[in-house]
């Protein structure tokens, strides 16, 4: 009996008490909802119904009256939305239903503490869903169809029907006499879906009528193919990564097979999917070596950034643009540079030079720091005074110390009320430092970790 078999999955599920159920009022989704509530009382769960009109048939109303009686008659919390025909756009529909879906359902799991979202998918949509990413091709990952579970939103989403073909889920219908409504659009040659499922997987079935667990049989193999293959990648990954980040020498010493594994492992990781063009360029730049470094946009708000020995994958609004506002560094106060370092001026005797939160720092004559001392960004054409009425472009420093384009983009330089660059904060500073005048009165500049207090 089906019911048996469901009980069996349940339990393996781990018996979750409170669940949110995706329904359409289709057979699936409905068989779904009686075999929950045929559970055993020790397991059966707290149920709730997130239910979605698409308002794409005339039949939708009927359906809508008819989900919200359901729910009223079991006592079931109904969480309902009406998705306007106006916002479904004239392209894409099914992957614009699709998220509007699942981002509703994950806000109903947010407001009212669900962690478990169950849908209906069953063995059928499986096939359906490996047919068409195959026809459409990509990422050998999608082949892997339809996960039983998978992390979504606040907690998991689970498909209990995955291994039950639809022909089964019918039976058990008629038999229990399961109410549901028939959708007529899936009838319809307009979507991709419905002409896999009319056109292609009954020819499949005619040739072969293991076709649909021989398809589930084939994603379970490759997603432990997978699993095995990301561990592995994640081995080589530690071999080319240290305390500053992924290191191009290392990743380019690897055997081909392994570099564009590793770089869609490496963005995946910062949340960014890499198309195979995307994964081209970013090779070639990461192997020429007559451009130490450079940046490469991927879309939405994501850059490629190789700054000479490293790589990464950062969003745009992490970059900081040269700006020539001021800020005005006075006695005894703290001005903090970013979210861990900070810096101010002070009596050279208020100050322990042994304190390990001290990161570096410079006597400076005390009439200096009256006149005035600013901070701002570096800015192109920028040089330090560096002793000796000698100069050295900022530029040609952040070049010999191979500074990349982001970090030179957030340095900090120290000015005198006469425009003297006297400090490249954490990269160069006037020599003014290198000694103690005693004959005159000094401040210290201290250069400190964020977050520690003076003294």
């Amino acid at each position: 009996m089906l019911n048996t078999r469901f009980e069996a999955q349940y339990r393996l599920l781990g018996s979750p008490e409170k669940i949110l159920v995706a329904v359409s009022t289709g057979v699936d989704s409905m068989v779904l909802m009686d075999l929950l509530q045929r559970l055993p009382d020790e397991i059966r769960p707290e149920i709730g119904v997130a239910y979605i009109d698409h308002q794409l048939r005339e039949q939708s109303r009927i359906e809508t009256e008819f989900i919200e009686k359901y729910c009223l008659d079991n006592q079931f919390k109904l969480y309902k939305k009406v998705w306007p025909v106006h916002e479904h756009g004239l392209n894409g529909i099914e992957n614009a239903a699709r998220k509007m879906r699942y981002d509703f359902f994950e806000q109903v799991m947010v407001s009212e503490t669900y962690a478990t979202l169950m849908t209906a998918h069953q063995a059928d949509d499986q096939l359906e869903t490996l047919v068409m990413k195959g026809i459409r091709g990509g990422d050998i990952r999608q082949l892997t169809g339809i996960s039983q579970t998978r992390p979504f939103g606040p907690g998991m989403l689970v498909r209990p029907l995955l291994s039950f073909t639809k022909q089964t889920i019918r039976q058990y219908a008629k038999h229990e006499n399961v109410v549901f409504f028939e959708d007529e659009t899936n009838q319809l040659s307009d979507f991709f879906r419905n002409r896999v499922r009319k056109e292609i997987i009954p020819k499949m079935i005619e040739n072969n009528k293991q076709v649909i667990k021989h398809a589930q049989n084939y994603a379970d193999q490759l997603t432990s193919l997978l699993a095995l293959a990301d561990e592995a990648i994640g081995e080589k990954i530690k071999e080319i990564k240290d305390t500053s980040g992924f290191k191009i020498k290392k990743w380019a010493a690897l055997e081909t097979k392994w570099q564009k594994p590793i770089l869609k492992k490496i963005a995946e990781e910062h949340g960014v999917f890499l198309k195979e063009d995307q994964i081209q360029q970013i090779s070639q730049l990461l192997l020429n070596e007559k451009k130490p470094q450079g940046e490469l946009n991927l879309g939405n708000d994501q850059l490629f950034v190789k700054k000479y020995e490293y790589m990464d994958f950062i969003q745009k609004d992490k970059i900081i643009e040269s700006t020539s506002e001021k800020i005005i560094l006075g006695m005894n106060l703290w001005v903090n540079l970013n979210n861990n370092e900070k810096i101010g001026v002070f009596k050279a005797e208020e100050i322990n030079l042994d304190e390990v939160t001290i990161k570096d720092y410079m006597m400076v004559d005390h009439a200096i720091v009256e006149q005035g001392l600013s901070l701002r960004h570096r800015l192109p054409g920028d040089y330090i005074d560096i002793g000796n009425s000698a100069k050295q472009k900022i530029k040609k420093i952040f070049i010999d110390q191979k500074i990349s384009s982001n970090d030179r983009n957030q340095a900090w330089v120290l000015e005198t009320n006469t425009k003297r660059i006297i400090w490249l904060i954490n990269y160069k500073k006037s020599q003014l430092s290198d000694t103690v005048e005693t004959d005159k009165i000094q401040d210290i500049i201290v250069l400190k970790k964020q977050g520690q207090g003076r003294g």
